[in-house]
């Protein structure tokens, strides 16, 4: 799904689409984040380190509205959840049901099929994607990423060779 430059995850590199600069990716730290311009709309959610998380402003997206949070552990951006904020889905907790929350996650199913195809495997070498419903927090789109190498590969093991006299 997208429109001229903005897209709402982009299959190739799971860039979640983003006009303000702040490129969401699974390489996005949290410092860069801090430093950017989208930090200072953001709504912070949780933060009890390692862990902190933000809600973004909306992102308009094909007609559609979304609300973006970012889940980070430590530095490292682990997972973000995507939410289509239609009225239709209820505009308040008050106002919303499971019927609703289901047609959301149908939505949601809906748009990564435009995204990704059909294909019911959403695995791609950058992380994870899914449609979740959970009766406590509702339906979203959960992009969730592979962790960045940081350490140097294993080194073969000697196994107690030594060399023959």
């Amino acid at each position: 799904m997208s429109v001229g430059s903005a897209y709402l995850i982009d299959p190739r590199t799971g860039r979640v689409g983003q006009s303000s600069g702040c490129e969401i990716t699974g390489g996005l730290r949290k410092s860069a984040f801090a430093a950017s311009a989208v930090f200072q709309s953001a709504k912070a959610l949780v933060n009890h380190p390692p862990f902190a998380s933000y809600q973004l402003p909306e992102q308009r997206i094909d007609g559609r509205d979304y609300a973006v949070s970012l889940w980070f552990e430590g530095e490292y951006l682990r997972r973000v959840s995507i939410s289509d904020v239609g009225a239709e889905f209820g505009t308040s907790w008050n106002d919303g049901s499971e019927a609703k929350e289901r047609q959301k996650q149908r939505q949601h199913d809906r748009v990564l099929a435009l995204i990704f195809g059909r294909r019911s495997n959403l695995n791609h070498p950058w992380g994870k994607v899914e449609s979740v419903f959970d009766p406590r927090s509702g339906s979203s789109i959960v992009i969730t990423y592979q962790p960045p190498i940081t350490a140097s590969p294993p080194t073969a093991p000697d196994f107690g060779r030594r060399a023959r006299s």
